[in-house]
């Protein structure tokens, strides 16, 4: 609504003028938080999490994922187990079968940084996947697949904030 939008907004410009950067700020606003005092929360996480060493190659591989996304028509879906070929695909879909849950019930319980904590543990198996699978191979239903793995990465990465917006 134009009231909300406007609150968020005000409250972005009062935050950038607490000297919190204004990226971070911004990571949070582009994914438009249902409540106001849910701001401020994700915010402080976002700033806690841009301190770990994986925050910077995750914000560089979510960047990576929404564009990859966004030149790609990608069939909403769960990615298929049996249809993953290389062992970084593999690696990856585990450790987000693993993640999901546990960043979903921190995300439940409105632990911000906590939900962030359990992305940086993702790091390795996403810079594995990028290194060794080609996503945008010949094979239509592996490259389905492999879209449906990079969508359900993107949006576990996005549950906080828009970490895309910490890249460089």
């Amino acid at each position: 609504s134009g009231l909300f939008d406007f609150m968020l907004d005000r409250l972005r410009n009062y935050l950038t003028s607490r000297d919190y950067a204004a990226d971070v700020v911004e990571a949070v606003v582009a994914q438009k938080p249902r409540r106001i005092d849910q701001v401020l929360p994700r915010v402080e996480a976002v700033r806690a999490f841009r301190a770990l060493p994986e925050s910077e190659a995750l914000a560089a591989a979510n960047k990576r994922i929404s564009n990859i996304l966004k030149k790609t028509e990608v069939v909403a879906g769960e990615p298929d187990f049996a249809l993953l070929q290389e062992n970084a695909e593999k690696a990856l879909f585990e450790a987000l079968s693993l993640a999901r849950p546990i960043v979903a019930s921190h995300l439940n319980n409105g632990d911000y940084t906590d939900a962030l904590k359990a992305l940086a543990a993702l790091r390795g198996p996403v810079d594995g996947f990028f290194e060794e699978v080609m996503v945008m191979c010949d094979e239509p239903l592996l490259r389905q697949n492999r879209l449906n793995l990079l969508a359900q990465l993107g949006q576990l990465l996005n549950g906080v904030a828009d970490i895309s917006r910490l890249a460089a």
